[in-house]
């Protein structure tokens, strides 16, 4: 629609010099002539009658400069912050040096924090007001019609609705210019403002990979197979035989016996008995003072699990470093708090314990039999129990001295290893069947007790289900001397893998126990379980004074079940975790070739030795490749920080565009006054 329109003026004075009798023709050509001699801003013009005309717009220098200084800022600051702050991962320091450091202490850390601030929100408005510039410049020329600008009605001219690709471009334009200037914020945080975190120390020994070994093969590492030949005979210059471990002094036998950690665990259980201690031990590595914890978790019903670190993996981080402290290497000794993780495999032991508790007279007419109902199977089908029919029947000489011991708390080892048969209970029948799955191993204890005032025994038959899991270690020896593990909750193993239906009902497809890394069963031979019992002790055997502490109660019974399934399962975690105590730690310093150059670590002297590779075997022994962390401020990658460089892009994008617009151009958006549809 063309609205006739009255030329505006700068004054009053100049408006009453026009001529009212000038023809509309004659005002027509004189807009069409000043638009087309560029878009000027109120400047006066002589006519050919020497009379002055008001120019609509004129373009200063001035603000072009400075408009595009806004968008040249703008998009500084932020390859500043994608390209040399987070890409090249800028390290700041660590978290407890910012008092101790002069160059932090001078401006403290609420100082630099808030002038990261106030950078961030004066590169929000420069984005902003960039965005707000480039739209309003785009779309001023679309939005009014080739027929001029009506000021004095100037809607009129807006096309709202419209089924114009362009108008519908434009509206898109519009929109996605305004969400970006919603998340203009959230980008400028994102990438200017540091993270407080742990962080990858990427050169931590000074170039060097530094890998430590143990002399262990992998497979005596985690050893699917337990028996006599499991310890050697003789290491690290000691000489002992089978029975050692249960008659030698406790310093002859402590880098070799799983017994070991016998006195914890006595002392667990007295406090346990007074007190309610959890079973949560702290456990101390002999030669280093490094620490561990072994954790048990009762899952009701006479069922336990327990899992702990190995034993070595505890020693080799704390012998490592002590040794890199002494010598200094790279910028480790500089971290005010390194944590150290290993970026290779370990594995540590699981163990499941099922126990329930019969009475001696039961006993006699029906049998005893082992239950697996309660014990987490970690197969295909996730973490589901197994088949409530599964059971495995007891030999009697595993629980017939009951009869005529009846004071005394006694214990023995069941084979169960090799026991292919599995009875199936259907009604009334037994039905043997071959089965895939064996427990680890079979154990048996008996506790007195009086029933209408006859002495009996309790007999508590518990099965054995030992496994290795993966895990994760991660040890900060300035705040803590605890190498940590992820399995200190152990219990989380026996939980499903999947969320539960709406109804609580299981789905059809849960995930497998690849996902935590378990292995097979452990086959545990009786001559080693019996390297559990203390040295000098009888294999777990205990007089008591007092024959009637157990009553014929069904709680009582089930406690007692409770309590040696917790105890068991401590015990042969802790024995499992001492199986390569034996072997010497070594950290490799450099290879040529088939020459190595490597040093002792359990030694406190510097002394290098030199050896072929051939003579240690170091592609079959066990080698961990640990990784320093650092916490502290730093720019890194996070979610957030991927969506603020997007956006960060995405207005770079937009200014590059913007100034191929322009150049292509070559004029102002008000030369659509003069005639033009399109720029």
């Amino acid at each position: 629609m063309d609205t006739s329109y009255k030329q505006a003026v700068p004054s009053e004075s100049l408006e009453s010099k026009v001529r009212p009798e000038i023809e509309e023709k004659q005002e027509g050509n004189e807009r069409d002539s000043q638009a087309a001699a560029g878009s000027k801003s109120l400047l006066k013009s002589t006519s050919k009658h020497g009379e002055d005309k008001a120019v609509l717009i004129q373009p200063f220098f001035s603000s072009r400069v400075l408009e595009w200084a806004v968008h040249l800022l703008a998009v500084s600051i932020s390859i500043i912050g994608i390209c040399w702050l987070r890409f090249l991962d800028v390290y700041w320091t660590d978290e407890s040096t910012w008092t101790t450091s002069w160059v932090w202490a001078f401006f403290g850390l609420d100082g630099i924090l808030k002038a990261l601030q106030f950078i961030t929100n004066v590169h929000m408005l420069l984005m902003i007001t960039s965005i707000a510039n480039i739209t309003i410049n785009f779309a001023r020329p679309r939005l009014v019609s080739h027929k001029g600008v009506a000021f004095d009605n100037f809607w009129y001219t807006v096309k709202f609705i419209t089924k114009d690709s362009a108008s519908i471009s434009l509206s898109i334009f519009i929109l996605c210019s305004a969400i970006l200037c919603q998340l203009a914020g959230l980008a400028s945080m994102g990438v200017i403002e540091p993270n407080l975190g742990w962080w990858h120390v990427p050169d931590p020994y000074g170039g060097q990979a530094l890998p430590l070994y143990i002399q262990s093969k992998k497979n005596e590492t985690f050893p699917l197979t337990l028996n006599s030949t499991t310890i050697p005979t003789s290491a690290a210059g000691l000489e002992w035989g089978l029975d050692s471990c249960l008659t030698a002094a406790p310093q002859t036998s402590a880098l070799a016996c799983p017994g070991y950690g016998f006195e914890a665990l006595r002392a667990w259980t007295r406090s346990n008995f007074q007190n309610h201690t959890a079973p949560n031990l702290t456990i101390v590595e002999s030669v280093t003072g490094a620490q561990r914890i072994l954790a048990a978790e009762s899952l009701g019903n006479g069922t336990a699990i327990a899992a702990t670190q190995s034993n070595w993996v505890v020693r080799l981080y704390a012998l490592f470093i002590r040794y890199i402290q002494l010598h200094h290497l790279g910028v480790v000794n500089s971290i005010s708090n390194p944590m150290y993780t290993s970026a290779d495999s370990i594995y540590a032991p699981v163990v499941q314990v099922q126990c329930h508790t019969v009475d001696s007279a039961n006993a006699n007419r029906s049998g005893v039999s082992f239950l697996t109902n309660r014990l987490t199977n970690y197969t295909e089908a996730g973490a589901l129990w197994y088949d409530s029919k599964m059971s495995w029947t007891i030999p009697n000489q595993s629980w017939s001295f009951a009869k005529g011991l009846q004071d005394s708390v006694r214990f023995a080892w069941a084979e169960l290893s090799a026991e292919n048969a599995i009875e199936r209970r259907e009604g009334e029948q037994n039905t043997k069947l071959d089965s895939t799955w064996r427990p680890s191993i079979g154990a048996v204890a008996t506790i007195p007790g009086m029933i209408g005032g006859q002495p009996i025994s309790y007999i508590v038959p518990c099965i054995v289900d030992a496994r290795w899991a993966a895990s994760s270690v991660w040890y900060e020896p300035t705040m803590s001397g605890t190498v940590v593990s992820n399995l200190s909750n152990p219990s989380v193993l026996t939980q499903s893998t999947v969320s539960l239906n709406l109804d609580g009902s299981v789905p059809a497809k849960a995930k497998p126990r690849q996902q935590w890394g378990i292995g097979d069963p452990i086959h545990i031979s009786p001559n080693w379980a019996e390297l559990l019992n203390a040295p000098g002790h009888l294999p777990f055997t205990m007089t008591s004074s007092d024959g009637d502490f157990v009553t014929d109660s069904a709680d009582l019974m089930e406690g007692a079940a409770d309590k040696v399934a917790t105890i068991l399962s401590l015990a042969i975690a802790d024995g499992l975790s001492r199986i390569t105590d034996w072997s010497e730690s070594l950290v490799v310093l450099d290879t040529n070739g088939d020459n190595i150059t490597y040093s002792y670590l359990n030694a406190l002297s510097d002394k290098i030795e030199y050896a072929n590779r051939s003579f240690f075997d170091l592609e079959q022994n066990t080698f961990l490749r640990l990784r320093i962390q650092r916490y502290g401020w730093a720019y890194g990658w996070s979610t957030l920080t991927i969506l603020s460089i997007g956006v960060l892009l995405i207005h770079i994008s937009m200014v590059v565009w913007y100034a191929s617009y322009q150049i292509r151009r070559g004029g102002d958006s008000i030369e659509l006054v003069a005639g033009k549809k399109h720029i």
